[in-house]
């Protein structure tokens, strides 16, 4: 597999690695990268009719979404939200969070997606510590946080999805993208480096910390991704459904867009690769629509963590029939092992899929079907066999605007 990764990395190569000046930091990265992740959007703008998000019978394809993403972008720049400007997201699964994601990445702004199960004091510290100006919610946690703009002198707008008439001191959401698709971006600069997002841990020994990425960290993702997606084809071996182009790959999102399993791993690679995402309805996790779900949308993969969510599909065969009549082929774990018998498993999110340590060195994790090894960014490896890497895409911490 080395020879594989140096023949593609090397000089001249597709993926081909060179070290550049990151901050004052020299890093080995991508000599051909995009620079933004608003360059994505143009990018996905010839999938045209393809479907792109599907939850209930609501379905956007390519084409409506980027026009959505346009507008909305436009929207917040119409009404003051600046390059580097903190833009919360606080909503269950659906549609609008995706398209506000995206809008946010094409205005220059930083997304901060909160934690949708959060109770009321652990979200005022969130859209406080981060200096939040704008929250975008639906009706459900805006009801339990509408009192937060009155002690929260920096958060000046709110815009709430599912609803034309929300309470006092908010908007619609469709306010946003009333002005329609302006056919472009705001004219506003965006850096490579320029934070993305900021996601916030769960705080279980503590007050939640905010972790950013910057546009470049995503997108080297993505290539990572892709890059190992091309070795496996040439190892001989089918290369995952996202990346197969045989067919549209789908996959089934268990898991919440607010934190990074859901996001970058999931929904930010089915929209650099074509796929089609699959959104549960909202509420408690029901196996039964899941399974209707794998065989009306033609689910080729699950993404999501290794618990009883998981399990349990595979004890409905009496409820809709042959499992092995369906298309799935792969489940994603984030967090450990689901133990299914006959489906090839990825272990480890997207972002860190070799399973880095604390120190950012990944252990070499090719076993099985799985092909987790790194190309070799900036390391030679341990003592251990592990392969150490210094590549962009490690997440800093929040920063304050003051520093």
């Amino acid at each position: 597999m080395i020879d594989v990764l140096d023949t593609l990395t090397g000089p001249g190569g597709p993926f081909e690695v060179v070290t550049d000046d990151v901050r004052g930091v020299p890093l080995q990265v991508y000599k051909s990268r995009l620079g933004s992740m608003r360059e994505l959007v143009d990018m996905s703008n010839g999938r045209g009719d393809a479907d792109f998000v599907v939850q209930d019978d609501r379905r956007l394809s390519y084409r409506e979404h980027n026009a959505r993403v346009r507008a909305t972008a436009s929207g917040l720049a119409a009404r003051g939200v600046q390059r580097g400007d903190r833009v919360a997201l606080l909503s269950a699964n659906n549609p609008e969070w995706v398209v506000a994601f995206w809008a946010c990445a094409a205005a220059s702004a930083i997304c901060v997606p909160l934690n949708a199960w959060w109770r009321a004091e652990e979200l005022q510290f969130a859209l406080e510590d981060s200096g939040s100006r704008v929250l975008i919610c639906d009706e459900r946690r805006w009801e339990l946080v509408k009192h937060l703009p009155d002690v929260l002198p920096a958060l000046e707008q709110v815009y709430v999805i599912g609803t034309d008439t929300p309470a006092a001191g908010a908007a619609p959401f469709t306010e946003l993208e009333a002005g329609g698709d302006p056919g472009g971006f705001p004219s506003v600069d965006v850096d490579e480096d320029d934070i993305a997002g900021i996601f916030y841990t769960s705080g279980t020994t503590g007050k939640p910390k905010g972790a950013t990425i910057t546009h470049r960290q995503t997108l080297a993702n993505l290539q990572n991704l892709f890059l190992l997606g091309t070795v496996q084809v040439m190892q001989g071996s089918a290369p995952p459904a996202e990346l197969s182009g045989r067919a549209q790959a789908a996959l089934l999102l268990i898991v919440p867009l607010f934190h990074t399993t859901g996001c970058h791993s999931t929904m930010v690679l089915n929209y650099a690769s074509g796929g089609k995402l699959v959104l549960m309805p909202p509420g408690r996790f029901d196996p039964d629509a899941a399974m209707r779900l794998i065989q009306d949308e033609r689910v080729t993969s699950i993404g999501g963590v290794p618990t009883p969510r998981v399990t349990r599909l595979r004890l409905l065969r009496p409820v809709v029939g042959d499992p092995h009549l369906l298309r799935w082929r792969t489940v994603g774990c984030g967090a450990g092992r689901a133990h299914h018998r006959g489906v090839p498993q990825r272990e480890g999110g997207a972002l860190h899929r070799l399973r880095p340590d604390r120190d950012g060195v990944g252990r070499d994790c090719d076993r099985r079907r799985r092909l987790c090894r790194p190309p070799r960014l900036g390391g030679t490896g341990g003592a251990d066999g592990r392969a150490a890497h210094r590549g962009p895409r490690r997440r800093r911490p929040v920063a304050r605007r003051d520093g």
